[in-house]
């Protein structure tokens, strides 16, 4: 299929991204356990979280990251904990950074909070999702070209129909559509460029997409990933007063013939701070005072009373 003259000039710009930009290291970005993690903080203060992730008055925050999570993903809870089961997600609160750390290792993970003080207290959550294949793929190898020919065990998927493939406007490469068993999808493609910030690749799986028929066959990498993920951009996001001063996350995926497997772990430690609510009213001037009786038409007393007064009594 042609393609037009703005397509291909956009396909070269990424090209030439690619080649200034190119990836070194592995990168995830898993949002539910963040957020089951808000939705824990939120369940411990008492709060609402369908009201409070809807709600920027509860929120302060101190980058541009920050901002970008509150507005754009933070309202995703209620959603977030409604379609995904129990098994798939939970999360911990604790004032004991030992029941939280206990609960970690419990479900394999190896972050780890640090002791929690009496002003703080610290949250968990775990997401772990399992996706298989409509029919098993057929194990096989692929070799990156330059690269000595090294050979990467590879999963081959050859005339489904539940593979499909697809382009956009601003990538070079085609994009892969995978069905499930679970009905969840999942897509791939080549995209070695570095991404700037950790939303990059959820912004491009947001970008529109046509289906094309070029393709049949599928071959992709088998991956076994386990790496801790960094978040401390979050570091100093307050919620309800309490501000985060500790942000973990690892995250591990798995990916071969059968399926794929996500697991990803966020913990927080917050510290009570001035509630953006809170508006205190300093009497710092000269005091204005006067004492009322019910039923008298004037007061005891009035006064006011300057800084040369302001001490403190032996007694009343």
């Amino acid at each position: 299929m042609a393609i037009s003259r703005e397509e291909a000039l956009a396909r070269e710009a990424v090209w030439q991204a690619e080649k200034e930009n190119p990836i070194e290291k592995s990168q995830t970005t898993t949002l539910p356990p963040i957020l089951g993690c808000f939705l824990e903080a939120i369940r411990f203060l008492g709060g609402n979280p369908s009201v409070i992730s809807r709600d920027s008055s509860y929120w302060v925050t101190r980058n541009e990251l920050q901002e970008k999570l509150v507005k754009d993903f933070v309202p995703l809870i209620p959603d977030t904990k409604k379609q995904l089961s129990d098994d798939e997600f939970k999360g911990i609160t604790s004032r004991v950074a030992d029941e939280i750390n206990e609960f970690l290792a419990k479900e394999g993970f190896d972050i780890r909070l640090d002791q929690i003080g009496a002003d703080e207290f610290g949250v968990a959550s775990v997401l772990k999702v399992l996706v298989e294949w409509k029919e098993a793929g057929q194990e096989t190898y692929l070799t990156i070209e330059g690269n000595n020919e090294k050979r990467y065990p590879a999963v081959r998927l050859s005339e489904k129909d539940w593979v499909t493939f697809y382009r956009n406007d601003i990538h070079s490469h085609p994009i892969a559509r995978v069905e499930t068993k679970s009905g969840d999808v999942v897509w791939m493609t080549i995209h070695p460029a570095r991404t700037d910030t950790p939303f990059d690749v959820i912004e491009f799986s947001k970008k529109d997409k046509h289906q094309i028929s070029e393709y049949n066959e599928l071959v992709f990498p088998m991956v076994d990933y386990d790496q801790e993920v960094d978040i401390s951009w979050i570091q100093g996001l307050s919620l309800m007063g309490w501000r985060v001063v500790q942000a973990l996350q690892q995250t591990k995926f798995r990916m071969n013939e059968i399926g794929a497997k996500v697991e990803s772990a966020a913990a927080m430690k917050l510290f009570r701070c001035i509630t953006q609510h809170r508006r205190v009213f300093k009497i710092d001037g000269p005091m204005l005072l006067w004492i009322e009786r019910p039923g008298l038409d004037m007061p005891l007393m009035s006064g006011i009373f300057t800084s040369d007064d302001w001490k403190k009594p032996e007694e009343l």
